[in-house]
């Protein structure tokens, strides 16, 4: 999707949006690219320059955006393996409009799933 059809499609993005008058897209798709890689620059060296942050929040926030992110790739990951059946389902998609509307006990023993801390 590069070169003129990436570009064609920005410009069908951004037609009316920020004052692109009379056909003058190419500044809005700069207005779009500079708005794009100012957002692509924001790290945490940004937030190390800021003096009035403190260590821990500093620490805190690079705590944070590490979790988020290998939590994301792990539900990720494991959404790919549910669906190219690397992983088997719990309850097989035929057997799920006759469970969908149980209760959570009569659920539990229709599928034959553990009880959340019985394991």
């Amino acid at each position: 999707m590069l070169g003129a059809d990436y570009r064609c499609k920005i410009i069908a993005c951004v037609k009316g949006f920020g004052g692109a008058q009379n056909g003058d897209y190419p500044a809005a798709v700069r207005r779009v690219a500079r708005t794009i890689k100012r957002i692509g620059d924001l790290a945490m060296s940004e937030i190390q320059k800021n003096s009035h942050i403190s260590v821990e929040q500093q620490r805190y926030a690079t705590w944070l955006g590490w979790g988020s992110r290998s939590g994301l790739a792990i539900l990720m990951v494991t959404f790919l393996a549910y669906v190219f059946g690397w992983m088997p389902a719990r309850i097989p998609l035929d057997q799920m409009p006759n469970v969908w509307n149980l209760s959570a006990h009569d659920y539990l023993l229709q599928t034959g799933l553990p009880r959340a801390g019985s394991g």
